[in-house]
């Protein structure tokens, strides 16, 4: 009888313990969202071009919006500061610019209710100026452009990792001698180049949510700079095509490099040191404009009667259109 009442009570004691741990789990219970990401394209370089393979954390933005069965970016969007981390690509919130208190982001417990994300980097913005789903950004040829395609998940299908593609075109711009000359007369015709300028370039943009967020050129008419590439030191013209100072981000216009609106440079040496040297280039014979994520490597070649442009497509996206320009 004994062994019997024994045999009982451990029963019951399994019975407890098991109905306990079921009932501890809640499942409603706040599921945090964890996500990953990567940048987009082959390669990047320039000023501050993001390299696909990071060599530092990367501070980014991501604009979530209002809890729902569908996404409306326009309205009740937060904008979240985030970082990803160099090492395994996990991306973190925070609550401040400073990106040092941590700012855990959670699914909503109602499945039918999902949570909608968009990520992108504005360059050295400290904050993304978010209004109505829309970011203003102003460029200066220096900042790297970037976005994701939004997401809508729940905490029964999670987020899939983010993918950060440039927005932005590339402009590198190789100087080289022309063939059957001798260098030291090109040399002696135009002396050292000290700078280069690319005109008439867009500034203010306005990057716009949604399923793919877009980038166009802010409406009224935008204002135009000019971007300089300014090498280390004055460079010389040589019988090999080398590259001067950094490449340039600039806005994709997809006319922009046609026979009709060509891409205006100058060309400021120490001889031509007041007015420069006036080109005008074009990409792919003039049929073809800027296009976004890829880079455009523009080569200047000086014969002693006249500056020939040529232009490449490389590096964010293979390509091997071909393009040339005259003097004026």
């Amino acid at each position: 009888m004994k062994k019997m009442i024994f045999s009982l009570l451990a029963i019951a004691a399994m019975t407890s313990c098991t109905t306990t741990s079921e009932d501890e789990i809640d499942p409603n219970a706040p599921v945090e969202i964890k996500l990953s990401a990567g940048i987009g394209m082959v390669e990047a370089t320039g000023r501050a071009a993001i390299p696909s393979t990071l060599t530092s954390d990367l501070n980014v933005f991501f604009a979530r919006a209002t809890d729902a069965a569908t996404a409306d970016w326009a309205t009740g969007t937060t904008e979240l500061f985030a970082k990803i981390n160099k090492s395994d690509s996990k991306i973190s919130f925070y609550s401040e610019a400073g990106r040092t208190t941590p700012n855990p982001q959670y699914y909503n417990s109602d499945a039918t209710l999902k949570s909608h994300l968009i990520g992108y980097h504005v360059g050295e913005a400290v904050k993304g100026n978010l209004t109505n789903g829309k970011i203003a950004i102003t460029i200066d040829g220096g900042d790297d452009i970037m976005a994701t395609a939004s997401q809508s998940k729940d905490k029964t299908s999670t987020f899939e990792s983010f993918t950060f593609n440039h927005l932005l075109s590339q402009l590198s711009i190789n100087i080289q001698s022309a063939s059957g000359i001798p260098v030291s007369n090109i040399q002696n015709t135009f002396g050292k180049i000290t700078k280069i300028e690319i005109l008439e370039q867009p500034t203010t943009l306005e990057l716009t949510l949604g399923a793919t967020p877009a980038l166009s050129v802010t409406t009224p008419p935008t204002t135009t700079a000019l971007f300089t590439i300014t090498p280390t030191t004055e460079q010389e013209i040589t019988a090999t095509a080398t590259v001067v100072g950094s490449e340039v981000m600039v806005f994709s216009n997809t006319e922009l490099g046609k026979t009709a609106t060509p891409i205006k440079l100058k060309i400021y040496t120490t001889i031509f040191t007041d007015d420069g040297l006036t080109i005008n280039a074009t990409i792919d014979g003039g049929s073809s404009g800027l296009e976004v994520g890829k880079k455009y490597t523009i080569t200047l070649t000086f014969s002693l009667s006249e500056v020939q442009p040529s232009a490449t497509i490389e590096a964010w996206t293979e390509s091997t259109k071909t393009g040339a320009g005259t003097v004026e």
